[in-house]
């Protein structure tokens, strides 16, 4: 990267910090914030909002039961926030919540037969699947190492942090 790039985004001239680190942490910021924007004008066409969509394929793909708790920690999310969230995926007919089989005071999630049916249309985002079409199977498998290492590092640091305060 040289000192002096072009914003990908607003074609300003920026010169970068010279620590790798913040650097980054500037690009991950920008390709999330530009994901969330592709995926939100895709998802508007099912009024799904990038999160629904998220929990649709947590409940999707889960090999265990899922809690409304589970959903808050897996997304680092407030529980107040997914409680509201998942309020709205219900009036909406999306997912279902019953009591736990053998723990009555939780309440397990799952999809109705409209969140399955969500499930295979998001399943098919044609903007992230046209987006990895431009990297080999070694960069995707290079930046998940990467990507899964540095949410362990981020994770960690976090509890760490927690506890000092």
């Amino acid at each position: 990267m040289t000192d002096k790039q072009v914003h990908p985004i607003r074609l300003v001239k920026y010169k970068w910090p010279v620590d790798k680190a913040w650097q980054v942490s500037i690009w991950l910021r920008l390709t999330s914030h530009l994901m969330n924007e592709i995926r939100t004008k895709e998802l508007g066409k099912y009024n799904l909002s990038v999160m629904n969509s998220a929990i649709i394929i947590i409940l999707h793909n889960s090999e265990q039961m899922v809690r409304p708790i589970d959903i808050a920690r897996q997304m680092h999310r407030g529980r107040r926030f997914v409680t509201e969230t998942l309020n709205r995926m219900q009036q909406n007919g999306l997912i279902t919540r019953k009591k736990h089989p053998k723990k009555k005071n939780q309440i397990i999630l799952s999809l109705t037969q409209k969140g399955e049916e969500l499930y295979r249309e998001i399943a098919k985002q044609k903007s992230i699947h046209k987006i990895m079409a431009n990297f080999s199977n070694t960069e995707i498998d290079n930046s998940l190492k990467f990507l899964k290492k540095l949410y362990t590092a981020i994770s960690q640091t976090d509890r760490e942090t927690a506890k000092e305060i």
